[in-house]
């Protein structure tokens, strides 16, 4: 991992906790003390940073890091399926090559 996935990780995590913490204080009692506005206030902030929050996981898509379940993960490897392509010779031999249109003839 290098050090931008890891600033990135370490970024993304700070956020996850400060916007929880924000959450869990606007859905509380303990926010009925606030002002109208500064309440307001506060669900932008929170809005804000879950908006922040989501362009820091495409980042962190980009860089290969997915974050699932308050797990990271780091993608090492992709599996691309191999396509098996016959070539003229093979598909010219015994007919088990040929396609369906050569196997049934032109139609006439």
């Amino acid at each position: 991992m290098n050090s931008y996935q890891k600033a990135l990780i370490e970024e993304h995590s700070n956020l996850v906790v400060r916007t929880q913490n924000l959450h869990d204080y606007i859905y509380s009692d303990a926010s009925n003390g606030d002002n109208r506005v500064e309440f307001a206030n506060k669900c932008i902030q929170l809005s804000s940073m879950k908006k922040y929050e989501e362009a820091l996981r495409a980042r962190m898509e980009n860089a290969g890091i997915t974050f699932e379940n308050g797990n990271y993960f780091e993608r090492v490897a992709s599996i691309t399926p191999v396509v098996a392509v016959a070539t003229a010779t093979e598909q010219q031999g015994d007919g088990e090559g040929a396609t369906a249109t050569e196997q049934q003839g032109d139609g006439e």
